[in-house]
């Protein structure tokens, strides 16, 4: 478990806190496990862009998403001192994974030109899933908060990100900040990095990795 958890202080990532003491707080992060992640047989088999339409969530009562709010739970236990996230990848960044497994790699960007609000419609039903497993890690596990990590990709132009994608994964936030507001817009670097403007984080990051 211990090599998904990343640790740094509250005021090296930009929490803006009201005393020096708060600002030296611990911030543990915990990566999405992959053991964790929902398994690819519960997903469709995707053999053209229209069949992404058939992914769909699971219940919202599913005992898949209990997981993590149990895994987030024994981690922190009755520490209060520190600030636990739990970081979650993009819709988009699992939907590409996914593909990439089911040997489909790169077929994201052919579906994205061709059948964009498929793509947009499988990110969708994605964020549901994600949604309910943030809700479980910080009502169960006690969470405060989540990290979004999104990854900008030469590959997708500007214009298709800002409609295809972006309006998932600011959702995604939106619906975070009615549980809370310290959540972290994490972005990976790189060609593609895109305009995170108006992203309903409190704080974003170019690549946490830097902090460590």
């Amino acid at each position: 478990m211990k090599k998904y958890i990343q640790e740094f202080k509250a005021a090296e990532i930009g929490f803006v806190n009201k005393t020096d003491e708060e600002s030296e707080a611990p911030v543990i992060v915990l990566s999405m496990p992959e053991e964790n992640i929902r398994p690819a047989d519960t997903y469709p088999e995707i053999r053209r862009s229209s069949d992404l339409r058939k992914i769909l969530p699971l219940e919202d009562d599913d005992p898949y998403f209990r997981k993590y709010g149990n895994m987030i739970k024994e981690l922190k236990g009755d520490d209060d001192q520190k600030l636990f996230l739990y970081e979650i990848q993009s819709p988009f960044l699992i939907l590409k994974d996914l593909l990439d497994k089911s040997g489909n790699g790169g077929r994201i960007y052919e579906y994205l030109t061709l059948d964009p609000y498929s793509v947009l419609l499988a990110q969708d039903s994605i964020c549901v899933d994600l949604i309910n497993i943030a809700v479980r890690c910080m009502l169960d596990g006690r969470a405060d908060g989540v990290c979004l990590k999104v990854s900008g990709d030469e590959l997708v132009s500007d214009e298709e990100y800002q409609k295809f994608i972006a309006p998932v994964e600011t959702h995604f936030l939106d619906e975070m900040n009615r549980f809370g507001e310290r959540h972290i817009l994490r972005i990976h670097g790189g060609a593609g990095v895109k305009n995170y403007d108006g992203y309903p984080a409190a704080v974003v990051v170019m690549d946490i990795d830097e902090y460590l």
